[in-house]
């Protein structure tokens, strides 16, 4: 899954999961 949220930034997600732009 993909969040709308600003590029190069790392957003902790609530299940755990973290996604590096």
């Amino acid at each position: 899954m993909w969040w709308a949220v600003p590029p190069t930034r790392t957003t902790q997600l609530p299940s755990g999961g973290a996604h590096s732009y």
